[in-house]
């Protein structure tokens, strides 16, 4: 899948997105961005800030900072267009000058690259020198169980299988592979953490996010609208108790050399 094929899911799925995961993601980055060191900060980029949920939370801890957000899709930034500094840009191929940046944020965009090398070279180029990248990314290979439930009603309900866009996430499910890139583009890792995104979710919220986006939701979108109301159904007689979302977070913080 293309980054172009990436920002087109991105763009169908702004709304749902808002609603269903943006809040869950925003909590989740708050330790990630925790662990910087704020002081004497004179600009960041957010690498992939979708509809810039998190870019005031940035501001807040460096206040005289100029901050960017970075992200592909249209659709997400345009519903932060109320915020200034948004660029739409392929994080493979950022659009800025080497060394510009002090801070380089990324939260839980690398599995959607064709080319994560290439993503963590661009941060190395506009880091300026002892400038800090701090990200958050998925390892590991757990599937959360309303997922897969909801999945085996659409292919009992004969839908069709979409493309899935995780087109970079074999090359980063796990710390050594986010070390091995991070060192690869002559960063020097400080700190590699792994701990569980914790979210748990009501039936409504599990139903509304899986049947609104994910890869799910875009097959859910090729039925009818009774046979799409009929898989609800279905799923939600046999999500009694919805299991936490608890899929494992690397939290790694770097460094551009001086």
């Amino acid at each position: 899948m293309t980054i172009a094929e990436v920002q087109r899911r991105y763009d169908a799925d702004a709304e749902a997105y808002i609603r269903w995961w943006a809040p869950v993601l925003r909590t989740a980055m708050q330790p990630v961005l925790d662990g910087v060191d704020w002081s004497s900060v004179e600009t960041v980029f957010e690498i992939g800030c979708g509809t810039g949920i998190l870019l005031a939370d940035i501001a807040s801890r460096a206040p005289a900072a100029l901050v960017v957000g970075v992200d592909a899709s249209y659709g997400m930034l345009r519903r932060g267009a109320a915020m200034a500094s948004l660029v739409q840009a392929d994080a493979q191929r950022l659009p800025m000058a080497d060394a510009s940046a002090d801070v380089v944020v990324c939260g839980f965009m690398l599995q959607h690259v064709p080319e994560p090398p290439a993503v963590f070279a661009e941060w190395a180029r506009c880091l300026a020198p002892g400038g800090q990248l701090t990200l958050a990314a998925w390892v590991g290979s757990a599937e959360w169980s309303p997922e897969q439930v909801f999945t085996e009603e659409l292919d009992a309900a004969g839908a069709p299988q979409v493309p899935n866009t995780r087109t970079g996430g074999d090359s980063t499910d796990t710390t050594g592979k986010l070390a091995g890139l991070a060192e690869g583009a002559g960063l020097v890792v400080d700190s590699v953490v792994v701990e569980p995104l914790r979210w748990s979710p009501t039936v409504d919220e599990a139903v509304g996010q899986l049947s609104s986006m994910r890869t799910t939701g875009r097959r859910a979108a090729l039925l009818t609208p009774e046979q799409s109301a009929a898989v609800q159904l279905r799923v939600r007689e046999r999500l009694v108790g919805v299991q936490a979302y608890a899929h494992d977070v690397c939290h790694l913080r770097a460094r551009r050399p001086r």
